[in-house]
């Protein structure tokens, strides 16, 4: 079954969000998510978003 969602965060009055197809349960989406800011870094990751804009 596929359970749709978006994930994402706010920073500098924007969002930044994406949508996700499948396997959006938090134990699964919000487990990854939690895991690749913990790796990387909220700066790293939130550098990454600016570049690309």
């Amino acid at each position: 079954m596929e359970t749709q969602g978006a994930y994402g965060y706010h920073d500098n009055d924007a969002d930044k969000v994406t949508y996700n197809h499948l396997h959006s349960y938090p134990d699964v989406l919000g487990a990854r998510t939690l895991s690749y800011v913990s790796r990387i870094g909220y700066e790293k990751m939130r550098n990454a978003t600016s570049s690309s804009m």
